[in-house]
């Protein structure tokens, strides 16, 4: 693990890296054969082991509301169906079991759930997406970070917003007239693809998508 500047090490440290710090320095744990999904489970399964407080503390929400990680919900009955997560998962439950940290799979999927429900990839130029979470390229990406504050928007085939890249901040636009009754919504995947193949791509987010435009079919 590399940090850009002292400031940005000291920043992490406080961040998390001080409960991760042991693992990465061993000589057991290889970053470069892990997944980002994998080192980012592995520093929120630390905080929430080494910080009580930590699922507690309160972030705020778009609407003025506040919510922390315990009020987070994520639908993890469809990740059965998702073949390709739950390989990632037993890898990394392999993984955890295999530096003694002790292993609750329930919880434990929850919070992977979760990750891949609210993460996305940061990029080093400046980018807008229609989709929540594009692929990033390996010369450009930065970080995978988790955005609790993404947990209040839902996801639509037919979004009234999208999100905006800056390379360094993730912003949430209008991109159509909201009003104050209507839920705040983007497309987690590429609008390009029919009913069909955007079924499939939910599955990942753990999402059966309602909106008007799968219900009647409107492709």
């Amino acid at each position: 693990m590399f940090y850009c500047h002292k400031d940005c090490q000291l920043k992490d440290w406080q961040s998390g890296h001080k409960y991760e710090c042991k693992v990465f320095r061993g000589n057991r744990y290889c970053t470069k054969s892990s997944s980002d999904t994998q080192r980012l489970l592995h520093r929120l399964w630390l905080c929430i082991k080494s910080d009580e407080s930590f699922t507690t503390q309160t972030i705020q929400l778009f609407d003025g509301s506040v919510v922390c990680l315990n009020d987070m919900e994520v639908d993890v009955s469809l990740i059965s169906e998702a073949k390709e997560c739950m390989e990632e998962f037993e890898m990394i439950c392999d993984s955890f079991e295999y530096f003694g940290h002790e292993l609750y799979r329930k919880e434990m999927l929850r919070w992977f759930a979760l990750i891949k429900r609210n993460t996305r990839c940061l990029n080093t130029e400046p980018q807008i997406f229609g989709d929540f979470q594009p692929k990033c390229s390996l010369d450009s990406a930065l970080y995978l970070c988790l955005y609790p504050q993404l947990s209040s928007v839902g996801h639509s085939c037919c979004p009234n917003s999208a999100l905006v890249d800056n390379g360094f901040k993730l912003q949430l636009r209008a991109v159509k007239p909201i009003s104050t009754t209507d839920e705040i919504t983007i497309s987690f995947i590429d609008l390009i693809n029919d009913k069909t193949d955007r079924k499939e791509l939910l599955k990942k987010y753990f999402i059966v998508c309602k909106c008007e435009k799968c219900e009647h079919i409107l492709d």
